[in-house]
């Protein structure tokens, strides 16, 4: 139902108080790591709603009815409960048009679907163009219903709505998440659009919490298809900024959104700016712009971008600008320019595509100055179902400066054709790639380019049929050729390359899966090269109670070739490894291997052996050991331990590695999450390091229980990597609201260990 919209306008609007002292709090989208167990979850006021895996009929099914009426595919019904297009439907009245799919709906109408449940006294639906108007209604809507962009069911009301699937207008609406029939919050409107997907405007918007206004403005806008937190004032201090107040306000004008900024930095200075973004049927862009006046040298800076898409009758258009001009740390001033164009014309048929592209980007300083143009043209063509052609040209230029003396030039013309045709009993495919220099370069290196090659490809299935009890084989031959742009080489090739594999090994008992290939190369210099390439598994399974893996591994070059691209390195190394599970949960392993290539050099042929401990023996506890031998030092290296147990919502995971070497605990991580102390729940994750004798990072969490709502405390420390120090962040948040933290995350959003991790 068209409620759902209202429910999607109301959630988006959210309380929240965030304070960080000493350093940034990391963005919100950017919160990565272990997140702290907020409270339990509401329990919704209408236990009516069914399963996903119920619905109700697609077709009219009358239940129960006073008086009752069809004529012409008119219907007409007092007292009356019926199902029809998945919901289920009672009122006083019903006076419905199935041909037209129009239902009026009066009187105590009450209207369960899959995942709300919607009261009016009066609805009138259309559910062929899905249009509806109602009066004095409320819906209670699950997380499902709006794509689980809430974690609680959520409560609205409207004095009257009126809408369709892309625009709602709702006039005396409400939304709150909290389940009491007087609750806690409610947010509160005179008169609510929503634009699904794009916008949302509140006019005359009030938030009440505990019956009494605490906010109140003649129009809040709020942009659905972004991130709105990033709307939330940002207050605290930093090393870069000083002391900071940042704030965005989104302003509707008509369809389009513009968004004003201001950032004042006791360090940085003053920053002023704008979004505006527009959209109409055909085309959608936006322009930025940001102007700061820096402090310490009254430097000047700016950001400023356009980005425009339009499908024009003649192709799909992309176009973006981006100039700016910044300081780093007083530092020489940077001036940057990255300009792109996409076009894809529409009349080159249902069976190709071509794209034509150029960017161009400039970094300039008083010193250096470097440059970057492309302007390249792709086409795809499938001619017939066997029958296809892709061709990519491209023009590149690069330029270097420093002083105005080059350091570096090239350009080139860079051609990229491929034609395949598949035959019944064999492929073939025809490459031309070729970098071609423009002029006199500098500190020009290319690749290796193809002018051209012909290849044929092959399998076991096309020759002889899937029903063969050939063993699976490819086969490919080729002959190009070849240029060594690098080796200033030009030499052709014919080549031959021979594979056959079988995979998958039984459960029980003993199995075998391989990898051989053979490839030759015959080169125009009078010289050749074959490499015999074997990878070998030999395995024994018995069902859970034993595992053992014999590996070999070969590969090897003999003759010489002129090209780089078919050099490859020496492998010949026998690996194994056991896993036995003597009782149930707990599993003992090792694994080593042993070069034969080393053996023959003189050095240390075994690689790596180690034992393994793993014990599981529920889905609350494990426990699991990995300890390293050093075969060079000849003892034992590091030994990683980490155990996890889960009561509940309560964890508690701890890890370590111990370098057995100098003797140290190298690190030591631990995270417990959900400590409770009645309303009050707990989270705390350390990690120590051994070598400095601190604690690299320590964070803890407190969050309070207020039923639909939670305050939570945080206190991170990281004392390693880029600005280094502590933050302490306050936020009040709506649990039927997504919400992550900086909890689990370093400096620069990345996580921190200590958590239950999937593997050692």
């Amino acid at each position: 139902m068209a409620l759902r919209v209202v429910a999607t306008a109301a959630l988006i609007v959210g309380w929240s108080i965030g304070h960080a002292i000493d350093q940034d709090t990391p963005p919100i989208e950017q919160r990565r790591g272990n997140q702290p167990t907020h409270g339990d979850a509401l329990p919704p006021r209408d236990q009516r709603l069914p399963p996903p895996s119920e619905r109700a009929s697609q077709v009219l099914v009358i239940k129960s009815f006073k008086e009752y009426r069809l004529q012409d595919n008119k219907l007409t019904a007092t007292d009356a409960h019926f199902e029809y297009k998945g919901y289920e439907i009672r009122a006083e009245v019903v006076e419905g048009d199935l041909d037209s799919d129009v239902f009026v709906l009066k009187g105590g109408v009450d209207i369960l679907g899959q995942s709300e449940v919607i009261r009016a006294a009066f609805i009138q639906i259309d559910f062929a163009n899905r249009t509806f108007r109602l009066e004095d209604g409320s819906a209670d809507i699950k997380p499902e219903g709006l794509d689980y962009r809430i974690q609680t069911d959520i409560y609205v009301k409207t004095r009257e709505a009126e809408g369709s699937f892309d625009r709602l207008i709702a006039r005396i609406a409400s939304a709150t998440t909290c389940s009491f029939d007087h609750p806690h919050y409610v947010f509160e409107s005179q008169e609510l659009i929503v634009i699904p997907d794009r916008r949302l405007t509140f006019k005359h918007f009030r938030l009440r919490i505990l019956g009494k206004t605490v906010l109140g403005l003649p129009r809040l806008d709020i942009p659905l298809d972004r991130n709105t937190r990033e709307y939330l004032p940002e207050i605290g201090q930093s090393i870069d900024e000083g002391y900071f107040l940042k704030f965005k306000v989104p302003v509707a004008v008509r369809d389009d959104l513009l968004i004003l900024r201001t950032d004042l930095m006791s360090k940085k200075g003053v920053a002023i700016g704008g979004d505006y973004l527009y959209e109409t049927a055909r085309s959608k862009g936006e322009l930025r712009t940001v102007v700061g006046l820096e402090n310490v040298n009254g430097t000047l800076t700016y950001t400023a971008s356009a980005k425009h898409r339009d499908r024009l009758s003649s192709g799909d258009l992309d176009a973006s600008i981006e100039g700016r001009r910044y300081q780093f740390f007083g530092g020489p001033i940077s001036n940057n320019l990255d300009a792109r164009l996409s076009f894809r014309p529409n009349f080159t048929g249902a069976n190709a595509t071509t794209r034509i592209g150029a960017t161009y980007f400039e970094n300039q300083t008083d010193a250096f100055r470097s440059s970057q143009t492309n302007v390249t043209l792709s086409d795809f063509r499938r001619w017939d179902p066997r029958h296809t052609t892709s061709l990519i040209l491209a023009f590149s230029e690069s330029r270097s400066s420093i002083s105005g003396t080059t350091i570096a030039s090239r350009q080139f013309v860079d051609v990229r054709f491929q034609d395949t045709l598949s035959m019944p009993a064999f492929s073939a495919q025809l490459d031309f790639n070729r970098a071609i220099p423009i002029g006199s370069t500098l500190n020009f290196f290319g690749g290796v380019d193809r002018a051209p090659e012909l290849s044929f490809r092959t399998d076991k299935n096309r020759l002889f049929g899937v029903q063969s009890r050939i063993p699976q084989f490819t086969a490919l031959f080729s002959i190009g050729n070849f240029i060594d742009n690098a080796q200033n080489l030009q030499v052709a090739r014919a080549f031959f390359d021979l594979r056959t594999t079988k995979t998958g090994v039984p459960n029980n008992g003993l199995g075998i899966e391989y990898d051989v290939s053979f490839k030759q190369g015959f080169y125009g210099n009078n010289t050749a090269q074959y490499t015999p390439i074997a990878n070998v598994r030999l395995s024994y399974q018995r069902e859970r109670l034993l595992s053992l893996n014999v590996r070999y591994n070969f590969s090897r070059q003999f003759g010489f070739t002129p090209l780089f691209i078919d050099r490859g390195s020496r492998t010949n190394v026998l690996s194994f490894d056991a896993l036995v599970e003597p009782i149930l949960g707990l599993k003992l392993g090792g694994q080593s291997g042993y070069d034969f290539n080393r053996e023959k050099q003189g050095q240390v042929a075994w690689q790596s052996p180690s034992l393994r401990l793993e014990y599981e023996p529920n889905d609350q506890f494990r426990l699991r050991a990995l300890a390293n031998y050093n075969v060079f030092n000849k003892r034992w290296g590091n030994i990683r331990l980490d155990t996890l147990y889960r009561q509940g919502d309560f964890t508690l995971a701890a890890s370590g590695n111990y370098d057995a070497g100098s003797g140290k605990w190298s690190s030591v991580n631990l995270f417990v999450d959900a400590l409770r102390w009645g309303r009050l729940t707990a989270s705390m994750l350390l990690q120590w390091n051994g070598f400095t004798k601190q604690f690299n990072s320590r964070q803890f969490s407190f969050t309070y229980d207020m039923h639909c709502s939670e305050a939570i405390l945080q206190i991170l420390e990281d004392n390693t990597g880029f600005q280094p120090g502590r933050q302490i962040a306050f936020f009040i948040r709506i649990k039927g609201l997504p919400f992550d933290s900086p909890f689990g995350t370093g400096r620069f959003g990345q996580p921190i260990g200590g958590g239950p991790g999937p593997s050692l």
